[in-house]
């Protein structure tokens, strides 16, 4: 699910929610791993002399959760990740 709003100096918002739902953590399918809902936020702005920047938040509230479990390990999902961009077009 995702939406995109106008926010301030009508530069574009964006958010959504990813959901991962819950699966199988064995080949012997004996034990589940719970689903998990996760937000993402994003903006963007675009200046006049063609610079632009773009933020994107993953997993915005930091929730912990197991991804995969491996042979003899689990494996923990990405936590909260912050990326910008800033891109100039000529």
């Amino acid at each position: 699910m995702r939406s995109r709003a106008e926010s301030w100096r009508g530069s574009p918002c964006r958010g959504g929610l990813r959901y991962i739902g819950e699966r199988w953590s064995s080949d012997e399918n004996t034990t589940r791993l719970e689903a998990v809902t996760l937000l993402d936020l994003g903006a963007s702005y675009a200046w006049d002399n063609g610079l632009e920047l773009q933020v994107n938040l993953t997993n915005a509230a930091d929730k912990a959760y197991v991804s995969a479990v491996g042979f003899s390990s689990s494996y923990i999902g990405d936590g909260r990740n912050l990326q910008a961009n800033l891109t100039y077009r000529f």
